[in-house]
């Protein structure tokens, strides 16, 4: 036979034969080496796409889902005023409310320790309990790593940068805003570094908060009250990280606290809780008024923050 030429066809090779014409001699064991190739380089594109390109669509889905809500909800907001015309926070305090407030604090057991920050985005006035007293952080030390976070990844990176748990930091973010999720805010803690959150922390005179992966994670409500402040103006974060972390306090897990306090207010907060301990704080927005309200407490309860709460609605 005469050897016309080879093909790749899965192992056949062509000849010619002076009787028969053209035939093929199959070469088996080539055949199964070619078609087990051919599956590896299959499984392994499959692999590729279901790990690691579909996980990243998905969350891009998410966000696009996502940003023409928060867009909408923005839009319902009151219109701020001039940055230079507002009052700076303790220059123009509502004293009647301040004494309401600590009316009703004095009706809580006296054993407890509390204080509260309100700053009213529509014309200024504040209200400042204890706002120096250093408490326990609980989950609210989540919302100091944000800006950290962002200097050190760019928000638009956050989706497509993976933890080691096959979660990325999108993703992580939201788990740890939303759900309060300790193991994500540890993992971020260290991906960004303790040193770094608190040394931005001093630069930007929260100088009341300490927060590490050992000694403890305090703060006062001014300074979770100013974090709150720079956040609602846009001086921290980019625009779109900004949108998505309000995003992701718009839909909190636990309804308790600030949101139960005013159900007819859309509420954008973060709840910290732990033995002893309950906090809120967020961004309150109601018909044309919105404010930030922090409420901490050393022995106090999220019920006790919710009656807080509607008597400031109230007023």
């Amino acid at each position: 036979m005469k050897h016309i030429q080879k093909f790749s066809d899965f192992g056949r090779t062509k000849y010619f034969h002076h009787r028969h014409g053209v035939v093929y001699v199959n070469r088996r064991s080539k055949r199964a080496a070619l078609y087990l190739s051919t599956m590896l380089t299959i499984g392994g594109v499959f692999f590729m796409f279901a790990y690691f390109v579909v996980p990243a669509f998905n969350h891009l889905l998410e966000l696009q889902k996502k940003h023409p809500v928060a867009i909408s909800q923005s839009a319902l907001a009151a219109p701020e005023p001039k940055q230079d015309e507002l009052p700076a926070v303790g220059e123009q305090n509502n004293e009647a409310l301040t004494e309401l407030i600590r009316e009703k604090l004095d009706d809580f057991p006296k054993d407890q320790k509390w204080s509260v920050f309100l700053y009213d985005f529509k014309d200024g006035n504040s209200v400042e309990i204890n706002p120096n007293m250093v408490l326990p952080a609980a989950s609210l030390y989540k919302l100091f790593l944000l800006e950290a976070l962002e200097s050190k990844l760019p928000y638009d990176k956050w989706a497509y940068t993976w933890t080691s748990d096959w979660t990325n930091i999108s993703q992580c973010v939201e788990e740890m805003l939303q759900k309060s999720d300790s193991p994500c805010a540890e993992t971020l803690s260290n991906y960004i570094g303790w040193g770094v959150v608190n040394g931005l922390n001093r630069k930007n005179g929260f100088v009341h908060t300490s927060i590490s992966g050992t000694d403890g994670r305090v703060t006062t409500v001014s300074d979770v009250g100013e974090l709150l402040i720079r956040l609602q103006k846009g001086q921290i974060l980019s625009d779109n990280a900004r949108r998505f972390v309000f995003d992701t306090l718009y839909q909190q897990i636990n309804n308790e606290g600030i949101s139960k306090g005013c159900k007819d207010c859309r509420v954008a907060d973060k709840i910290g809780e732990m033995n002893g301990v309950a906090n809120d704080a967020g961004i309150i927005t109601h018909g044309s008024r919105s404010y930030a309200l922090v409420i901490m407490s050393e022995g106090g309860s999220l019920k006790q923050i919710t009656e807080l709460t509607k008597m400031i609605e109230n007023q």
